[in-house]
């Protein structure tokens, strides 16, 4: 299992997810739906706990799972050359040598019973993952099967030992080879545990034994979470999860090398988002209507502060696309309720410490960015003064692809109302808008039909190697302030006077959008419509042909950075063209609700139509 050579970093979390995933959806079809209420297993994890997932119904997991487009994708020959690249790169993101077992007989065994992962912070602050298995009257054949793996071990390199831990009879493989290995097997009841530590098999002994007192079911950061979404009539095929983002957060820079021991020092607490005490629900595969459908609530701490100021999202009515959003070409739309006041007063710590991580440089980055934009040799706008003011509290961010891929296929425009539909309040942000942008690299291009031009900017080159777009785009128009990252996306997509297909016309958007209303309401904060066949098309082909450092899309600079840092670089160049996937991803839909404690979210994807 190598668990205690894991490192809680996101290359590892994707082999922990992937690692539950396969478990569950390698089991027999034939199994009967008997399993454990989720909550049972919850009460056997330790308060200790900052992520884990659960499953009561593994055949029910099972058979929805497999129906859904993107694993009958990825189960083709076509990724065969990926996943073996892979996983020879490195093996710990080959779920199956996560568990010390005979991984097919182990799968076999386990049958109808649950099944949980999990990552505990054990001694010096440091996250280990475990494993439970419910035996279901079958101890013996589990025994056997231990034993089975007990006579490789020589072969292994690997020294057994028995130990006795709490009155509890313990099988414990300990290797000299490398990498370092130790793993132990625990029989509690009806359950089989396989720990790296007895450190943390007494913390999930002790979470057993107790009623509400050390266990995660009676902690705070649980019962916050399922109190408000674990009630429903859900079915007993749900994945439940569960994970302490900023604890999990603290434990990745300690197991990294970070030798900080308090957690308040951690990016997120120092910012703020510590208010972000914990997150959980479910997630549904495979059911008549949709390919996945999931719920997870976020429980939100008050006051909140520093940076968790800017998200002040605000409940609304209107979520339905503006008449001017087109059809055409659109591969994603958001709809968002948003204070936006907030944001400069509180932004500047945040920012500052985000261009230190890229940069090297410990300046006031931020507050010097706004002093130069005030200053009388400069523009001269006081952006807190002159511009936020007449912003307003809604938000519609549109993607769009222009196949075929390339470095500018994908284009993006957010679009901010304003805060009165009032002629001279355009008239002001037009106003600021000039000058802030009329430079000697900038160009007003009048549209007919717009009393307002559209500033075309930068010099039609990329700043350096860093994120930067080589012609973006801003212009008022609509009642609305629109920032795009290419030029050309308002001028040939938005300043329409009058838009032939309007995007709430469209029969794929109406389907996505009217099923979230059923499900989530229609006061949304966010509501998101995306057609991912289109949306993910121009990334995952950048990616897959080296052009990644290239792309001038908001998604292709999101994932690098986080690609760029994992040791050892996935094989990108062994997927599969995209039209592989493309017939499998059907229109998907996310809407975030607020609530008294927190947020809650809404998802689904439909099924692909036949």
């Amino acid at each position: 299992m190598k668990m205690q050579s894991l490192v809680f970093s996101a290359r590892n979390l994707f082999a922990y997810a992937a690692f539950f995933t396969i478990f569950v959806t390698t089991m027999s079809p034939s199994m009967v739906a008997m399993a454990a209420e989720h909550e049972t297993v919850f009460r056997r994890l330790p308060k200790s706990t900052v992520a884990a997932a659960v499953t009561t119904n593994a055949s029910g997991s099972l058979s929805g799972f497999l129906a859904t487009g993107v694993v009958k994708a990825f189960s083709g020959t076509a990724f065969e050359p990926f996943f073996s690249a892979t996983h020879a790169l490195s093996p710990a993101l080959d779920p199956t040598s996560l568990l010390p077992l005979p991984w097919q007989s182990a799968v076999d065994l386990l049958d109808d019973g649950s099944f949980a992962v999990a990552v505990l912070e054990v001694e010096d602050q440091l996250p280990e993952l475990i494993a439970m298995l419910e035996m279901r009257g079958k101890r013996a054949d589990w025994a056997k099967l231990v034993q089975k793996h007990a006579e490789g071990a020589k072969g292994r390199k690997e020294v057994i030992s028995k130990v006795e831990i709490e009155g509890v009879k313990a099988v414990v493989f300990t290797s000299s080879a490398e990498p370092l290995n130790h793993y132990l097997f625990c029989m509690v009841e009806d359950w089989l545990y396989i720990c790296e530590s007895e450190g943390a098999f007494r913390l999930l002994l002790a979470a057993s034994q107790a009623e509400n007192q050390e266990n995660l079911k009676g902690d705070q950061r649980y019962t916050q979470i399922f109190e408000k979404i674990g009630k429903q009539e859900i079915s007993d095929s749900a994945l439940w999860v569960f994970a302490d983002p900023l604890r999990a957060d603290f434990l990745q820079s300690r197991a990294g090398g970070w030798p900080g021991t308090d957690i308040a020092k951690t990016f997120g607490a120092r910012n703020g988002f510590d208010a972000i005490r914990s997150l959980g629900g479910w997630i549904l595969f495979g059911e008549e209507e949709y390919d996945i459908r999931y719920q997870f609530h976020f429980w939100i701490g008050q006051p909140v502060a520093k940076g968790m100021k800017l998200l002040d999202f605000q409940a609304r009515g209107d979520a339905a696309p503006s008449p001017w959003v087109p059809s055409r070409n659109v591969s994603s739309y958001a709809s968002i309720g948003w204070n936006l006041q907030p944001i400069l007063d509180h932004a500047g710590p945040l920012v500052n410490e985000l261009v230190e991580d890229v940069t090297g440089k410990s300046e006031e980055t931020f507050e010097r960015f706004l002093k130069q934009i005030e200053a009388d040799d400069g523009p001269g706008v006081n952006l807190q003064k002159q511009l936020m003011p007449l912003l307003g509290e809604r938000l519609e961010y549109i993607s769009l692809f222009l196949p075929p891929a390339s470095t500018k296929a994908e284009q993006s425009v957010i679009a901010i109302e304003l805060n009165s539909s009032a002629p001279d309040v355009a008239v002001e942000v037009a106003d600021v808008i000039e000058l802030l942008v009329d430079s000697g690299n900038t160009l007003p291009i009048p549209i007919a039909g717009f009393p307002y031009p559209l500033w075309k900017m930068g010099s039609g080159q990329r700043a350096g190697g860093g994120p930067s777009f080589s012609t973006p785009g801003v212009m008022v128009a609509h009642n609305r302030l629109f920032i795009a990252s290419n030029f050309n996306t308002i001028r040939q997509a938005i300043a329409v006077v009058d838009v032939a297909e309007k995007l709430g016309d469209d029969k794929r958007f109406q389907q996505v959008d009217s099923r979230l209303q059923e499900i989530a309401g229609t006061t949304p904060a966010l509501r998101i419509v995306a057609f991912p066949a289109d949306d993910f098309e121009n990334s995952y082909e950048l990616m897959r042909t080296g052009r990644a450092e290239q792309a001038e899309s908001v998604y292709t600079m999101l994932l690098r950075p986080l690609l760029n840092k994992n040791q050892n670089k996935l094989p990108f160049e062994k997927l599969p063209s995209f039209s592989v996937l493309k017939n499998a991803l059907g229109p998907a839909g996310i809407q975030l609700n607020l609530s008294e404690n927190g947020w809650t979210v809404h998802g689904i994807n439909l099924r692909v139509a036949k």
